[in-house]
Parts: structure tokens; sequence; C-alpha cells
């Protein structure tokens, strides 16, 4: 008889698709700092996420990035390492 282990073993290692970890980044971003960004302005590559967005926005993104990160992290895992 198998364990339940055994079938679950080949989402050990499951990688979120990029626009849920954009989702993610949004929704961090919308309740750290209050502002809305949309998902499109959030690009995610190789760990890091790219925000396209207005100066005032990015400057208080870049100020709260440490909280950001770990609201992101907690809704998504640890695949955001760094915000840009």
């Amino acid at each position: 008889m198998q364990t339940i282990g055994s079938f679950l073993g080949r989402y050990e290692h499951f990688v979120p698709p990029p626009i849920a970890a954009a989702r993610a980044v949004c929704g961090a971003i919308q309740q750290v700092i209050g502002a809305r960004i949309h998902e499109t302005q959030v690009r995610v590559q190789n760990g890091n996420a790219y925000i396209t967005a207005h100066g005032i926005i990015k400057s208080e993104i870049i100020l709260n990035k440490k909280a950001i990160l770990e609201a992101a992290q907690s809704a998504i895992g640890g695949t955001i390492r760094d915000i840009r």
C-alpha cells in the first residue's frame, strides 16, 4: 500500500506560474503601501520582480521593499527574492 506522501511527492518542487507571482506582488504592494498596480506592470523572472510604475510609486516600493517581499513570500512561497 502506498502512502499519501508518495502521491504528493511530485508537487514538492512546484514553482508557481509567473502570473500568480505577479498577482502576489501586486497584492503585497497594495497591502503594504496602499498603491494599486496592475499585474501587467509586474514581470517575474528568475526570482526577481521587475515593476514598471510611476516614479513616486516605485520609490515607495523600494523604501518598503522588505515588508513587501515578506508579504509576497507568505502568499506564494519563497519564489520571489528581490524587487527591482
